[in-house]
């Protein structure tokens, strides 16, 4: 079969839902707006919303990307207490959960994969998305840790396939801030920020411009050392 050229290879994008006293998850919730963006761009895109189940999340996006071979990965989650949307840039080897997740597994200072590297880098050019999204008035920041839950794992998990078999396709997790707050304020995004965020990042890492060049004109790589845990 012939394969569709890349430039008509859709973007994945996915959310999660609720989780723990999080009824709504701001992501899923901004979900088919950040679509329709999307699409008046002109952006061919499969959303997906996950269950935050570390097992079930990865083994969706990944039978996603061996289906659809998608053109760029662009996961979306909760950060609860962030004030800012976090772009992140590192995903680690490292599932330590606080609390189990939506199936009840806890696991405790483990390896997301035991042979895999300690860390993985996005192929995104993190500072460059941090400025199209501050530059469209909304507040954000790059983040060398995506944390150590349910996140993290699939975007490790995310990075670790695609280094395998599809080493070029970018992949960025995007975490937002919270959308509702109960005394401490007006919160720092709306869900309409959330989708204009989602399809922003989005359309741009579809693009050539998403993917970050190393110093002598090649693309970089995903494996970094680890600054430590």
């Amino acid at each position: 079969m012939e394969m569709a050229a890349p430039a008509r290879r859709p973007l994945l994008l996915t959310a999660f839902g609720p989780f723990f006293d999080h009824a709504e998850n701001p992501t899923a919730l901004a979900l088919p707006g950040a679509a329709a963006l999307l699409a008046e761009r002109g952006v061919a895109v499969h959303a997906e919303v996950l269950p935050v189940s570390a097992a079930r999340a990865a083994a969706t996006v990944l039978g996603l990307i061996a289906s659809l071979r998608p053109g760029a990965v662009l996961m979306t989650g909760l950060a609860a207490g962030a004030d800012a949307f976090r772009i992140e840039a590192l995903a680690r080897n490292l599932a330590d959960f606080a609390s189990p997740d939506v199936d009840g597994a806890r696991p405790s200072r483990s390896p997301v994969d035991p042979s895999g590297p300690e860390t993985l880098a996005t192929l995104a050019d993190v500072p460059a998305g941090v400025r199209l999204l501050v530059e469209a008035g909304l507040p954000a920041v790059a983040s060398y840790s995506a944390g150590t839950y349910v996140c993290n794992h699939l975007y490790y998990s995310v990075c670790l396939g695609l280094a395998g078999e599809h080493p070029a396709v970018p992949a960025l997790f995007l975490h937002v801030p919270p959308t509702s707050r109960g005394c401490g304020g007006p919160p720092p995004a709306t869900v309409g920020d959330c989708g204009r965020a989602m399809a922003l990042l989005g359309s741009w890492l579809r693009g050539p411009g998403g993917v970050a060049a190393t110093a002598d004109g090649g693309r970089a790589e995903r494996t970094r050392d680890a600054p430590g845990r």
